[in-house]
C-alpha cells in the first residue's frame, strides 16, 4: 500500500496517526488524543488499555491505530469531529445518504455531539410540528407553482430536488433511532408515486418533469417501513 498524508486533516501538533483504506493507500489522518477522549468515550477507554501490538507502529514518530472503517466515513467523521461542521445544505433531498456515513461513526464511537448535529439538521428538514409542516408544504407548492411556469417538459429537472427525500430519511431514521423525524417522512412518502424510483426516473431523460412528479428511493425500504406506510394510509383515509 502507498502511504499518504490527508491534505487537512493532519495535523502538526497531533500525537496520534489513524490510518484508513482508500482503495491501494493507505491514508493517514494526525490527530489529538485528547480530542477523541473529549468527545468519544470509546476512544478514552481505548486510550486508558495497556498497549498492544498493532499500536506499536509509527508514522513520523507518531503512535498509528489502524482503523477498519471506511476512509470516506472516517474522513467525514473527523471533519465534523473538529469544526462540528456537516457539509449539508438545507432541504437537500440527498442529506440522508450523506450524514449516513459519519452518523455510523458518531454512534459506534459514542460521540454524542456530533449526533446530535445531525440529529438536528435532519429535524431542520423534516418539521416536527403541525405548524411547521404546513409551512413547509406551503413552501414546496410555491416552488412548484413556479417550476411548471418556468421549466420545460422532459429537461431532466425535477421540482422535489429542492426538497428533502422521503425514503432515506426513513432507512436512516429507523437504523439510527431518530424517531422524530419519522413522522413528517412517512407523510410525504403517501404522496410518492411507487412507480417512480427517484434515482431510475433520473436516468431517464424522457421522463416528463414537473410538479406531479412525486418519486421516492423505494429500494431503501424494507417490509416493516412499507407496512407502516401502509398502516398509516389506512388510518389517514378512515
Amino acid at each position: 500500500l502507498r502511504i499518504q498524508r490527508h491534505p487537512t486533516l493532519y495535523f502538526a501538533h497531533g500525537d496520534l496517526v489513524l490510518s484508513a483504506d482508500k482503495g491501494t493507500t493507505r491514508v493517514m489522518f494526525c490527530v489529538n488524543k485528547s480530542t477523541l477522549a473529549h468527545y468519544s468515550p470509546v476512544f478514552a477507554d481505548m486510550f486508558g488499555l495497556p498497549s498492544k501490538q498493532d499500536v506499536n507502529e509509527t508514522y513520523e514518530g507518531v503512535p498509528v491505530v489502524h482503523l477498519h472503517d471506511e476512509y470516506e466515513d472516517l474522513e467525514t467523521f473527523l471533519s465534523a469531529l473538529y469544526s462540528f461542521g456537516l457539509s449539508t445544505k438545507r432541504l437537500d433531498p440527498d442529506t440522508p445518504l450523506l450524514v449516513r456515513g459519519v452518523l455510523k461513526l458518531a454512534s459506534k464511537y459514542q460521540v454524542d455531539a456530533v449526533r446530535s448535529r445531525i440529529v438536528q439538521c435532519l429535524e431542520e428538514d423534516w418539521p416536527t410540528t403541525p405548524l411547521a409542516w404546513l409551512r413547509l408544504c406551503h413552501d414546496e407548492k410555491l416552488y412548484n407553482d413556479g417550476f411548471t411556469r418556468y421549466h420545460t417538459l422532459g429537461s431532466g429537472e425535477y421540482a422535489e430536488d429542492k426538497f428533502p427525500e422521503p425514503a432515506s430519511a426513513i432507512r436512516l431514521a429507523r437504523d439510527f433511532d431518530i424517531p422524530s423525524i419519522l413522522p413528517a417522512a412517512y407523510l410525504k412518502l403517501l404522496y410518492a408515486d411507487p412507480t417512480l424510483d427517484w434515482d431510475a426516473i433520473r436516468k431517464e431523460p424522457e421522463t416528463p418533469c414537473g410538479r406531479m412528479v412525486r418519486s421516492a428511493r423505494w429500494r431503501l425500504l424494507d417490509q416493516t417501513d412499507l407496512l407502516r406506510l401502509a398502516q398509516g394510509r389506512s388510518r389517514l383515509v378512515s
